[in-house]
């Protein structure tokens, strides 16, 4: 008989039958930080010895270093984090994920945003009710190909940042814990400057 390894068995169920309060729309706004501003990161997931229920990130990032926000119109439902799922060539699975986002205008800010955003890599933040959830935090996020045509576009357009097809987290995107308990969104707001990875 086959030994299943802990890490693929269920630790927690769900129960939805009685749900009412469905959360459904991120705030319309998104915390880009430089990947290579994080540092000490510490994950909390499911493993052999431990197999409760947690899927958490927390960091830190360099003296001095901040997050950047990109906000659009609360009344917007453009900004948004999802993922894909596919298995490896040796049978693990792999995620790649992407965060929704729109630049407005052509302006020296938006030319600088988009050309930091074709040649770097970044993590995303994304909040959806006080969860603040972390989308590329091992391997990065980096734009897809794109048109940036404001008269087409209503002044703006839609762009998406994405996994590298070569370079896919082995991670769903994780929920963010601060340092501090209960300051998850107040780190957000903040836009993670200042901030240390929880322990």
């Amino acid at each position: 008989m086959a030994v299943t390894s802990p890490c693929a068995l269920l630790a927690n169920g769900q129960d939805n039958s009685c749900l009412v309060d469905i959360v459904r729309k991120y705030y319309q706004q998104v915390v880009l930080i430089n990947r290579s501003d994080i540092v000490d990161i510490v994950e909390s997931v499911p493993t052999a010895e431990d197999p409760t229920c947690v899927y958490t990130v927390g960091f830190g990032l360099k003296e001095n270093a901040t997050g950047y926000r990109i906000a659009g119109i609360e009344a917007g439902s453009v900004y948004k984090g999802y993922f894909d799922k596919s298995v490896s060539d040796l049978a693990y699975p792999q995620y790649i994920h992407h965060v929704d986002m729109v630049l407005m205008g052509i302006g020296q800010d938006t030319k600088c945003i988009l050309d930091s955003m074709s040649r770097g890599s970044f993590v995303a933040a994304l909040q959806i009710g006080t969860t603040i959830e972390i989308y590329g935090i091992k391997n990065g996020l980096s734009i897809d190909d794109f048109t940036f045509d404001v008269g087409e576009g209503g002044g703006g357009s839609l762009l998406t940042l994405s996994s590298l097809e070569n370079a896919p987290e082995s991670r769903l995107p994780f929920v963010y814990v601060s340092n501090t308990p209960g300051s998850e969104v107040a780190d957000f707001d903040a836009l993670f400057a200042n901030t240390e990875p929880s322990v």
